[in-house]
């Protein structure tokens, strides 16, 4: 019995102490009120620094728009792209897609736009769900130098893929004259076979090789005429925010003030321990 009661008591001893080592929130206050001056004084310094910061950087715009690959007609008046958007972002990390009037009207030097996409001037998004079309942006110091660096990578693209578009449709023109010549050989071919075999199986043969190559011609020709009607277009036109994208004043005096505070909280900290150990 008497055991019993010392365990009790030894148990009842234990929790008065755990309860006793617990911090409250009277503890965190009267802590934070004692040291409320060097938790200010960091708080301050880091406002500071915040504001010299957000003063000495230069505000960044944003211009953002969609374009849309140019377009090819097949045979069966599909449209393919003449250029996938994966291989326009991928052909647009390299330096040598941009002529150097376009690196001047983005404020780039040939040095500075060795990294991908400019040197971070440009940014490329394939557009999910939608397979012929790519969202681009462009980071400036001024709004005017965004949408003059914008216009100036639309008409790159347009020039680029009309020229891609002109080099597939000289190997359709090239084909389409061999295809004429071929027709015109076998006609001539007709022509004679009317007088000697009228409604032989060769003659027959040439005729069926005639339909098919008009058909091919007619074909060739729709392409070529479709494919001039599907050029690089705008989705949606070069648009220009009238306020800086960054820096983001809001964010930065939020997790810079964040950040002081905890210092101070920190240096507090540390400053008691060292005069309990002192």
């Amino acid at each position: 019995m008497l055991y019993k009661i010392s365990i009790k008591n030894s148990m009842n001893i234990e929790g008065m102490k755990m309860s006793s080592n617990e911090i409250g929130l009277k503890d965190i206050f009267c802590f934070l009120k004692r040291n409320q001056r060097a938790i200010v004084i960091f708080f301050v310094m880091g406002l500071l620094f915040q504001a010299a910061y957000l003063l000495l950087t230069p505000n960044k715009y944003e211009a953002r728009w969609q374009i849309q690959m140019a377009q090819l007609v097949n045979n069966l008046n599909n449209l393919n792209n003449i250029e996938e958007p994966a291989e326009l972002s991928q052909r647009l990390r390299s330096i040598s897609a941009y002529p150097g009037e376009v690196l001047q009207s983005c404020g780039v030097s040939e040095n500075k736009a060795f990294g991908e996409y400019l040197g971070g001037v440009l940014r490329v998004e394939i557009i999910r769900n939608v397979a012929n079309s790519v969202e681009m942006k462009v980071v400036a110091n001024s709004p005017d130098l965004a949408k003059r660096c914008a216009d100036s990578l639309v008409a790159m693209i347009v020039a680029q893929q009309r020229n891609l578009l002109e080099e597939h449709m000289s190997v359709r023109e090239s084909l389409l004259i061999e295809l004429r010549q071929v027709l015109h050989r076998e006609q001539v071919q007709i022509e004679t076979l009317k007088s000697n075999e009228m409604g032989s199986f060769k003659h027959f043969a040439k005729l069926s090789r005639v339909n098919s190559l008009l058909m091919r011609i007619d074909a060739l020709q729709e392409e070529i005429l479709m494919s001039q009607k599907y050029p690089t277009k705008l989705l949606s036109p070069v648009y220009v925010a009238s306020k800086p994208v960054s820096p983001k004043w809001g964010v930065v005096f939020l997790l810079g003030g964040i950040l002081s505070f905890l210092l101070g909280v920190i240096y507090s900290l540390v400053r008691t321990e060292w005069r309990k150990a002192t």
